[in-house]
């Protein structure tokens, strides 16, 4: 169960930090005051491994980035839309101290060979290869495991519009969680499914 956690530079949170939490916490306050920001973050340290962690974020606030730029993709996860600032998340569970890092990689451009045959595919293209961005986010991230610190490394990349990818330099166990965004359609026999599952898989563990 996790006991304490904190945050910095995530979103609208400059500095957080929660310690004596139980297994139920209720959070109260005006809009806009960071309750469900502080969700995220958590949902974030645990969804780390996914591809589709960041458009997960955006979903959940009920819209999509316009253009898949490094600006409209990550720097809203950032404080202040300050990407030279690192995003930092500790989680305790026990006596387990675990910390993740997140914080920009310069881009690379590259440029991609076209088939000539596939040019006048392209609109407005007329030259033999086309030049884009590969954005990359790097997480850093530490757990206890065994008495001794087990570090792992995740570089997000965005290709396109349609391709996104994970590089993990060690996997690291998945734990089960679910995030339910009030701004996102609901059905409830889907979320009792969702919760029968995690149920299922506390259990076990």
């Amino acid at each position: 169960m996790i006991t304490s956690f904190s945050v910095e530079h995530f979103k609208a949170i400059s500095s957080c930090e929660l310690s004596n939490l139980k297994r139920i916490n209720l959070f109260g306050g005006k809009n806009n005051t960071g309750k469900s920001t502080v969700i995220e973050a958590l949902f974030f340290f645990l969804d780390r491994q996914n591809p589709q962690s960041f458009m997960r974020m955006h979903n959940w606030r009920g819209g999509m980035p316009t253009s898949m730029t490094s600006f409209d993709i990550f720097a809203p996860i950032f404080h202040n839309y300050d990407m030279s600032k690192p995003v930092k998340i500790s989680v305790k569970e026990g006596a387990d101290l675990e910390k993740l890092t997140l914080h920009s990689v310069e881009q690379n451009n590259t440029t991609i060979k076209i088939n000539p045959k596939d040019i006048s595919t392209l609109s407005g293209t007329n030259t033999k290869s086309l030049e884009h961005n590969q954005v990359e986010i790097a997480v850093d991230f530490s757990s206890p495991t065994k008495g001794k610190l087990s570090e792992q490394k995740i570089i997000h990349t965005i290709h396109d519009e349609e391709n996104m990818d994970v590089k993990i330099n060690k996997q690291t166990p998945i734990k089960s969680a679910i995030f339910l965004s009030s701004r996102s359609p609901i059905n409830p026999n889907e979320n009792a499914i969702r919760f029968g599952e995690l149920v299922k898989k506390t259990k076990k563990i």
